[in-house]
């Protein structure tokens, strides 16, 4: 055999050898304390970025995001920073089993709304979406919510009057109504009302002459 070939060989037989095996017992054990990780998102405003702490991590325990692994700490506790605002994360949780991932955290980050609680939004806080949360699915702009308000104060000047034709169209239908469903019974009762008056003063006249 060719030495080189032969030296290449040895060269790799540490990484063969050290290649770990699947242990699949404790694997399934680490997967039932994988049912106990939580994690949070946490959002600093001064860099405008996301990070995602990870509760009830076990010292042989690991996350790795985008490639790189996070430890936990004392507590725990690990930390994925530095993620930007609307990004699909995709966080997985490997013990040291040599299987694969226990557990995957799967969250997509909201945008932080810069225009919360300031005097663009003053007194549409209740009235538009866009002025309602501190972080939205989508980015917020000024232009959004100016045209958010716009169409909003349209509505609001359009109901008065779309109201006062629905009522006035409501009234009428029911009154329709009434005469369709009561108008020939009321007309009967009336007609037999008059013919019985009428047929009473007769007799009444006739016997008031002595006739």
């Amino acid at each position: 055999m060719n030495k080189k070939v032969f030296l290449i060989i040895l060269l790799f037989i540490p990484f063969m050898i050290s290649a770990k095996e699947c242990d699949y017992d404790r694997h399934e054990e680490y997967e039932k304390l994988a049912g106990n990780i939580t994690y949070e998102n946490d959002y600093v405003k001064s860099e405008n970025r996301f990070s995602i702490v990870i509760y009830n991590m076990f010292e042989d325990m690991y996350a790795n995001y985008n490639g790189k692994k996070y430890k936990p700490n004392a507590e725990n506790t690990v930390t994925v920073p530095n993620i930007t605002p609307g990004s699909n994360v995709m966080i997985y949780i490997y013990a040291d089993d040599g299987c694969a991932e226990i557990k995957v955290i799967n969250e997509m980050e909201p945008y932080f709304n810069p225009y919360y609680g300031t005097s663009v939004c003053s007194g549409y806080e209740d009235k538009i979406a866009v002025c309602q949360f501190q972080f939205t699915s989508s980015k917020v702009t000024e232009s959004l919510i100016e045209e958010a308000k716009k169409n909003y104060d349209h509505i609001i000047v359009q109901n008065p009057e779309k109201e006062e034709d629905e009522k006035k169209d409501g009234f009428v239908y029911r009154i329709l109504e009434f005469i369709r469903n009561w108008g020939i019974k009321i007309l009967l009762v009336a007609l037999t009302t008059f013919g019985a008056i009428t047929l009473y003063s007769s007799k009444l006249r006739k016997i008031k002459h002595g006739i």
